[in-house]
């Protein structure tokens, strides 16, 4: 304070944060993880504002439905507690939520990040976006619980390509910031749910080829809905730009590689090996697909992994139209345009 009276003094306490003494000295008081010591440190400091510094840090792999496996290092994409710290999203925001002395929270994390990692994995997977910058299942729990419903919206995971398991039951659940759903099946119901605020719509659903429908409903009116859809196999590769860049030297452009079926659907399961390249005007500098993928970063070919590959493109000072090429064995190639200004 001597330094600087015009900010608040915070600090964030992991271990044993009901006997910490620091409290005292602070504007609002951060913990990470510890939800059951909350109620005791709001009753010693009344008056001071709380917020969750770290929560969340819950594991899941992008595009990864089936249970966690050890060998792979991969964690289930549903919502869960992983230990009694590192508890599932819903359940910690609705904790939050029923204690109006909270400021908020800051989850563990937005982005994925090297390290905190078990081999063969290369990363943490606490992240909404993974370590490419990719969304996750998470990414649109978090819209659900943060979203006002004037914005609605419903997410609906897994995907359903799961061929050659006709009959087998799998877990269906929906993140929606809408009060009732109802699932379809190849235009049958499985059923309606209502949903509690920051709550998810959860079936267990007999596969069957087909088309995988939610409806979202305020007051009885549907106002969004989701689909997956069960593709054939992928026959063409694609190229999508996420940003914005000039020819400064300095922009990186992010893109994103998937595939599509004869009937342009998008394959969220396509697993082909993509080489990039481009024009004079820029230079692949980045691939990433898999998290468990130990192959350098830097390298213009990578294998497809739950269905995306993100590609980072360096572009140059020359203004122009710079190509982006992405070929692969067996399936029609592509090339994306970007104008550069």
């Amino acid at each position: 304070r001597k330094l600087d009276n015009t900010r608040y003094i915070v600090a964030a306490v992991s271990n044993d944060p009901d006997i910490a003494t620091v409290y005292d000295e602070l504007d609002a008081i951060g913990i990470n993880y510890n939800l059951d010591k909350y109620d005791k440190i709001h009753a010693k400091y009344p008056k001071k504002p709380i917020f969750s510094s770290e929560c969340c840090a819950t594991g899941t792999t992008r595009g990864w439905y089936e249970d966690n496996c050890a060998e792979r290092a991969f964690l289930s994409a549903y919502d869960k507690d992983t230990t009694n710290w590192f508890l599932g999203r819903e359940k910690t925001w609705k904790f939050m939520c029923e204690r109006k002395w909270v400021l908020g929270e800051y989850q563990w994390i937005a982005f994925e990040h090297r390290g905190e990692s078990a081999w063969p994995r290369l990363c943490s997977q606490a992240g909404a976006i993974d370590l490419f910058l990719q969304k996750k299942d998470a990414f649109y729990q978090n819209q659900s619980h943060w979203l006002d419903p004037c914005r609605p919206m419903v997410h609906l995971l897994p995907h359903w390509n799961f061929q050659e398991r006709e009959g087998e039951k799998i877990r269906v659940v929906a993140y929606t910031n809408c009060e009732e759903l109802e699932l379809y099946l190849n235009n049958k119901s499985i059923g309606k749910q209502c949903i509690e605020r920051y709550g998810h719509g959860e079936w267990l659903v007999e596969y069957e080829a087909g088309n995988l429908r939610c409806e979202a409903r305020i007051n009885g009116k549907t106002v969004c809905e989701e689909m997956c859809e069960t593709t054939d196999k992928a026959e063409k590769l694609n190229l999508r730009m996420e940003n914005d860049v000039k020819a400064n030297g300095k922009d990186i452009a992010i893109i994103t590689c998937y595939c599509t079926d004869a009937a342009g659907r998008e394959v969220p399961d396509a697993t082909p090996y993509v080489s990039f390249f481009t024009n004079q005007l820029g230079k692949v500098i980045a691939t990433g697909s898999d998290i468990t993928d130990h192959n350098p970063v830097n390298f213009p070919d990578r294998k497809m992994r739950a269905g995306k590959i993100s590609v980072a493109i360096q572009v140059g000072k020359e203004k122009g139209e710079l190509k982006v090429y992405a070929v692969a064995e067996n399936l029609r190639s592509t090339v994306l345009t970007i104008m550069l200004k």
